[in-house]
């Protein structure tokens, strides 16, 4: 088992879900391996270069390297058949290829904030995922400033000005669970104004930190909030998100090597 990862082969792929957060270290741009940018298709690297900030960059490539290395581990598929396209709704998704369909429908997700990539695949499910970095020195006045505007519900507004825990804790739970539900849903955020979390969440059962909770109707979710960075997930109901994985950069950089050694030796024997 590689750095509590859990253990896969091409005859047994048991699990239904895999969650990762990796914690980027402070290497430019530049000073990323060159692999990274190699294992990206064309029109990625197109995608990247039209982003003026070298942080977006960053996070874009490392983002798009992720969903590739642990696709590729999750299904046993070499990194370079592994396509992306983006659907009417502008959800990603793996461009369908007959090796692709025989390896199971996995949906995905990611979210990058800071020096934090976010990653979750589902089978059979579909799944949503948002990580936001709390700014620094952001005031309750300017919060509560956000709270009264439209992206809010009467409901929404009300649990972060009144509920439980610190009001940043709340606003950012609120914020991070709903950019994951849209998400998940395919609806994107321009429906951040029409869209209630109580009518689709179960506020009524305790949400505590880093814990599943359970939600009405076909849902499911988990939420995570640190000093710095507030984390959530939505998934389909008979999903599982039993774990979250925290990598940084040697163990993602390992993963990769592992899947390249495996193309390898694929080859040779092919």
């Amino acid at each position: 088992m590689q750095f509590g990862l859990p253990e896969l082969t091409d005859n047994d792929r048991g699990i239904s879900s895999l969650c990762v957060i990796w914690e980027i270290g402070d290497a430019s741009l530049d000073g990323l391996p060159g692999a990274m940018t190699q294992a990206l298709e064309q029109s990625e690297i197109e995608r990247c270069n039209t982003l003026v900030l070298e942080k977006d960059r960053k996070r874009y490539v490392c983002s798009h390297f992720l969903r590739r290395v642990l696709l590729s581990r999750l299904t046993g598929l070499p990194m370079s058949e592994i396509a992306f396209s983006e659907g009417n709704d502008g959800k990603p998704f793996v461009s369908e290829t007959e090796r692709w369909c025989t390896a199971g429908t996995w949906h995905f997700n990611s979210s990058s904030s800071g020096n934090r990539v976010a990653f979750i695949a589902t089978t059979p499910g579909q799944c949503g995922i948002d990580i936001e970095k709390v700014p620094d020195g952001q005031s309750l006045p300017d919060l509560k400033e956000m709270v009264q505007t439209k992206v809010f519900s009467s409901a929404e507004r009300e649990f972060v000005m009144s509920g439980r825990g610190s009001l940043m804790e709340r606003f950012y739970r609120i914020w991070t669970l709903k950019e994951a539900y849209l998400k998940y849903t395919g609806q994107g955020l321009g429906a951040m104004e029409q869209t209630d979390l109580f009518k689709v969440l179960d506020f009524g059962q305790p949400l505590s930190d880093g814990k599943m909770m359970a939600p009405g109707g076909e849902l499911a979710a988990y939420h995570r909030y640190e000093e710095h960075y507030a984390f959530s997930v939505v998934v389909a109901r008979e999903q599982s998100v039993s774990q979250v994985h925290t990598l940084n950069d040697e163990q993602v950089f390992s993963l990769f090597k592992g899947i390249s050694t495996r193309e390898r030796k694929s080859d040779t024997h092919a």
